[in-house]
């Protein structure tokens, strides 16, 4: 079992790195079979940059929990806050983007072209208002998250 000579059960300082931290938790079995290939698809080659300092929101299964879940089938380990998600009760998944959008109300904004994401300005610039002529300079309206988000 790789799992009993993973880094965490050995005494291994916990690596920054989350590719690293999947070997050093798991053992390498159970890395390279599932972790790695699983968190390929979703995080591409940004696996081997990604930090570790989100790995608190998972549950910290023990090797020793991961014994006795095995022997006992029955799970054993201290769940997150967020372990139990409730979905509505009716029309789904998809509900709860209706309910989001609703709220949004006006200052949510579909079927628009994306002129461009100024992520370091924090600005958003879309295509929602027509262009103004200035002074020799067209400008197009930047929304600010902050202004996207309240009155």
């Amino acid at each position: 079992m790789s799992i009993a000579k993973a880094g965490c059960n050995i005494g291994t300082p916990s690596p920054e790195k989350f590719a690293e931290w999947c070997r050093w938790k798991l053992g390498d079995r159970i890395a390279d079979d599932y972790m790695i290939p699983y968190n390929e698809k979703m995080f591409s080659k940004y696996l081997y940059t990604l930090g570790t300092y989100w790995l608190d929101k998972l549950p910290d299964v023990s090797f020793s929990d991961t014994i006795r879940s095995c022997l006992e089938r029955v799970p054993h380990a201290k769940q997150p806050g967020h372990a139990n998600f409730y979905y509505p009760k009716k029309f789904g998944y998809g509900e709860l983007w209706k309910r989001m959008g609703e709220a949004l109300g006006d200052k949510l904004v579909l079927s628009k072209k994306l002129s461009s994401l100024l992520i370091l300005r924090l600005s958003i610039l879309l295509d929602v208002l027509p262009p103004t002529y200035v002074g020799g300079f067209w400008y197009q309206r930047t929304l600010h998250p902050c202004e996207c988000l309240t009155d």
